[in-house]
């Protein structure tokens, strides 16, 4: 049970968390636009003050319209005027890079071109990640192998498990690190842009 199902099943939860944390660093890069549509906004933050109180976070396509209106610009569109200020605030915490306004009932986002350096950092993280998932995978690899010891097990037996869960976090972590390589080459591999050529 442990090494077929609780096992893999621990390795797939490790590689999701560090799977959106990549794909956030990479749809910086890629594509702020969906970026901002997939994030989260706290249409109650005031509910935070409040014991017992739950937040409301809510994904903003569910509180606003997000248009892209051009090749560098974004706007906005709250569904309630009350939705503004924290809509405005989380873009803002978001990315500091984005230039962010408000113009009557529409948030206005100005996207900079993205840079080598932005990208190669973004890269860079989603590398970093890969380094994160290995030590993560051999944590999750020992605490498995206490369990086994604890179990109580035949040595042998105890052995053959141990051998079927270092070839399942092999090939595992071969697989998704080889799937983040990738990401962070697609990530390196976008044109040459604007703010490119005028530093050449």
């Amino acid at each position: 049970m442990l090494v077929q199902e609780d096992f893999p099943a621990e390795l797939e939860e490790i590689f999701a968390g560090l799977a959106e944390r990549a794909s956030t660093a990479a749809m910086k890069v890629l594509n702020m636009a969906k970026c901002l549509e997939l994030l989260d906004v706290d249409v109650n933050p005031g509910a935070r003050q409040q014991p017992g109180a739950a937040q409301n976070k809510i994904l903003l396509t569910k509180v606003a319209q997000v248009v892209k209106t051009g090749p560098a610009t974004i706007e906005i569109t709250p569904t309630s005027a009350s939705f503004a200020t924290p809509i405005l605030q989380r873009i803002s915490r978001f990315d500091s890079s984005l230039q962010v306004g408000k113009e009557q009932n529409t948030i206005k986002v100005s996207l900079p071109p993205v840079t080598t350096a932005q990208r190669d950092r973004a890269a860079e993280e989603v590398r970093h990640l890969i380094a994160v998932l290995r030590q993560k995978c051999k944590a999750s690899r020992h605490n498995a192998t206490r369990v086994l010891q604890e179990s109580g097990l035949e040595d042998g037996l105890r052995q053959e498990l141990g051998s079927q869960m270092d070839e399942t976090v092999k090939v595992f972590v071969e697989e998704k690190a080889e799937e983040l390589e990738l990401l962070a080459l697609e990530v390196m591999s976008m044109g040459i842009d604007e703010s490119d050529k005028s530093v050449q």
